[in-house]
């Protein structure tokens, strides 16, 4: 298509861009900080200000000197001659309103455009009629149109409904992809017509129509002034979504044959969404990662230089040895599991390991299915690949399914992940394993952001670490990866030295992890060695069939953006955590030698999470004085349970005496490792820093096989956030097997 495209301009007649005069959503920031306020629609004269960086620069001024009428996105006008101020006017309205929460984007590729153009491939030119559906209320809506040139820069001359026509300059990309953005205005509720005409030569791609936050609408007309650039998010995937699979597979947008890494792996297939802050991609090539390119710093953003990085799930069983006490054979050979597949070569030994991306040689995940599909009004790329062994270099393929949904909402990349575990070759119960569900790797020399203060949803000073504790005078880098609890759902990684982030926030990622990797690269590049490892860590069994269903969002902004979104979002009160066939576990898992076998099983009463312990031998007979049940990580303040309720039954034991123990945000649950200090200081805050230091709350429970509901007063902090609690017996040497149905564990009573 390039070589058509060169071609094509040996008839084509070089030509001025028209002097048009559109908005476009500008951002209003505090000089001091660079930090966001909020968002306006101003009027931009390409001709004064032209379609370079100098005429981007020279306009922001003029917005910020006042030189326009400005409008916000709650319809508030600044007028000209008034500079904006820090904090977002507010104006007055009629009382008859109504405010509609709005999150629309919805894409059309230009094959399904009507007009008299040329197609080739995935891209069509000439003059072309668009119907975007399905709009959620009348007014303005952005509009990011993907499209191909020459060298000559051209225009698109848009309409909407037949209105007035908006001219939108376009660079000259000598047969590269290129977008460009405006808001229109003309849209009615309902379907809606866009035509697109050519001055100058240019093959579209695709349009995307989108529009979030909030509109207010007087008497069936909205006071609207366009597109908002500051969204609230995911308001309409909010809650329970719906996982719906598109009925028909939809083409890869293009193919790229430009190698990442330092293994040289093809990109591949490619589909990807794009506006006027991000481009987001799905790679084929790299196992389906989900890649994001900012458009302020120009980078990308997810780190990729091998397929065991990049992001989405890793998972792990403790089928890790050849035996009982090694991880490999005399071969230096490292299977799963004695009767397990065939040995896998060096130098990676984490055993039964089903990764997204593909495993340590370069071999990528498969991608079964692709398409699109739009779920409550918000278009969605799905991909569902079948994940490989991380350690084996043959390219074996596990039963480990991973589907995605992935869409692009203003400056957020919303992720749902479906993991389906379906193995038949081994169905033996390996216990919890700490699991990488939430991996986010971030390029470039980084620092890491979160909160884990006792103030959570304040505002309150984050933590910012670049993970490196020291350099030793050989140069040897020091730098911890240990987790720790937070108390606000989140963990960023700075883009650029004005503390903008790319920010990872899901409703349960209370246990993040962060490390420097690949320090001594000083890289920054797609593919590059140096990046910032994160995850969201939870502790968890995988069952031989298993699915597990994760929401996850992307932020990239300032740390007041990040927060503000987090902030509106559902936060995690006092918990009450019930146990059925459906909720299964609960996320609460057993540590060693508690044993309830493949999740679900006949043997899991519907009312209950049914176990025993059974304990474990250490020199001697084998006992349960350190087997225990423990909460998944989660934030909430002491005062908010002065009583836990446990609802359980309990038998076949004569032990009744147990103890709850606890864990507070900013506390390590284990030891601390001396080797970092600074380190240490920073992820456990609290004082003290061992949960060790916390008073256990004893109580008695009636093994007779009834159920029973038991009332434990605590003596948590009361201002203090807890980060976990945990279910022990109280003893020495107890050589008993309890059998436990434990039907709720929470903060309020269940009777």
């Amino acid at each position: 298509m390039r070589k058509l495209l060169v071609l094509l301009l040996l008839l084509i007649t070089g030509f001025n861009a028209l002097a048009q005069t559109i908005n476009v959503p500008v951002e209003i920031r505090v000089k001091a900080t660079n930090a966001f306020s909020y968002s306006v629609s101003a009027p931009r004269n390409y001709q004064t200000y032209p379609l370079n960086d100098v005429g981007k620069a020279a306009f922001e001024r003029a917005v910020v000197a006042g030189a326009f009428s400005l409008t916000t996105t709650d319809g508030c006008i600044i007028p000209p001659g008034t500079k904006p101020p820090k904090i977002k006017p507010t104006c007055t309205t009629t009382p008859s309103y109504t405010v509609v929460q709005v999150a629309y984007s919805q894409s059309v590729e230009s094959e399904s455009a009507s007009g008299p153009g040329n197609n080739f491939g995935s891209i069509k030119d000439g003059e072309l009629t668009y119907s975007v559906t399905s709009v959620p209320v009348p007014g303005s809506y952005t509009l990011v149109l993907a499209y191909q040139s020459t060298t000559n820069p051209p225009t698109a001359l848009i309409s909407v409904n037949g209105g007035s026509t908006v001219s939108l300059p376009l660079e000259a990309s000598d047969g590269g992809p290129r977008s460009a953005s405006a808001v229109l205005s003309g849209f009615t509720a309902g379907t809606n017509s866009i035509n697109i005409k050519q001055n100058g030569y240019f093959a579209s791609d695709k349009i995307t129509v989108s529009k979030y936050g909030s509109v207010t609408v007087t008497d069936g007309t909205t006071t609207d002034p366009g597109s908002q650039t500051s969204d609230p998010g995911s308001q309409t995937v909010a809650g329970s979504f719906s996982y719906q699979v598109p009925t028909t597979s939809s083409p890869w947008s293009y193919t790229s044959t430009e190698q990442i890494g330092f293994l040289h792996i093809p990109i591949g297939a490619v589909d990807f969404m794009e506006n006027e802050f991000l481009r987001l991609e799905l790679r084929a090539g790299l196992g389906a990662l989900v890649q994001v390119k900012d458009k302020v710093t120009g980078r990308w953003l997810i780190n990729s230089p091998d397929l065991g990085r990049g992001m989405g799930p890793s998972s792990y069983t403790q089928q890790h040895y050849t035996d009982n006490t090694s991880y490999v054979d005399g071969n230096g050979n490292h299977p799963f599991s004695s009767n397990g597949p065939a040995p896998a070569p060096g130098p990676w030994f984490t055993g039964y390991n089903p990764l997204l991306n593909g495993d340590w040689v370069g071999h990528p995940s498969t991608v079964l299915f692709h398409g699109r599909i739009t779920i409550e009004g918000i278009e969605y790329i799905y991909v569902k690949t079948q994940q490989n062994s991380w350690s084996h270099d043959d390219n074996r393929m596990l039963r480990m399914y991973t589907e995605q949904w992935v869409s692009l909402q203003g400056k957020k990349v919303l992720i749902k992940t479906r993991l389906t575990h379906d193995r038949t070759d081994d169905l033996t119960d390996y216990g919890p394993y700490m699991q990488e569900w939430r991996m986010m790797m971030v390029n470039g020399i980084q620092q890491a952001v979160y909160y884990n203060g006792q103030n959570p949803y304040s505002y309150a000073a984050t933590t910012k670490s670049n993970g490196i504790e020291r350099r030793e005078a050989d140069g040897t880098y020091i730098k911890p990866g240990r987790a720790f609890p937070v108390s606000e759902p989140w963990i960023g990684v700075t883009v650029d030295n004005t503390g903008r982030m790319i920010a990872h926030y899901a409703p349960d990622l209370y246990f993040p992890s962060y490390n420097h990797m690949d320090p001594q690269e000083g890289s920054d590049c797609d593919g590059c060695r140096e990046g910032m490892y994160t995850a969201g860590h939870v502790m968890a069994n995988l069952d031989a069939k298993g699915v597990w269903l994760f929401s996850d969002t992307w932020i990239v902004g300032t740390e007041a953006e990040v927060r503000e979104y987090v902030y509106a979002q559902p936060r995690v009160g006092a918990p009450n955590w019930v146990f059925n066939a459906s909720t299964q576990r609960n996320f609460w898992h057993g540590n060693n030698g508690v044993h309830d076998g493949q999740l679900p099983n006949a043997a899991t009463d519907a009312n209950g999470w049914v176990f025993d312990m059974v304990g474990k031998a250490d020199g001697g007979p084998a006992n349960i004085d350190n087997t225990y049940i423990s909460s998944p990580r989660t934030a909430f303040k002491g005062s908010d349970c002065p009583t836990l309720y446990v609802k359980a039954k309990l038998s076949n034991t004569s032990q009744t005496a147990w103890k709850v123990k606890y864990t507070y945000v900013g506390q390590e649950r284990e030891t601390l490792n001396a080797d970092y200090p600074n380190e240490n200081a920073k992820r456990f805050p609290y004082s003290p820093q061992l949960a060790s230091s916390n008073t256990p709350v004893n109580f008695t429970m009636t093994a007779n096989g009834s159920i029973q509901t038991y009332a434990i007063p605590m003596n948590w902090n009361t201002s203090s956030y807890i980060s976990t609690v945990e279910v022990w017996p109280n003893g020495s040497n107890m050589q008993t097997v309890p059998h436990f149905e434990i039907l709720s564990i929470g903060c309020t009573n269940p009777n």
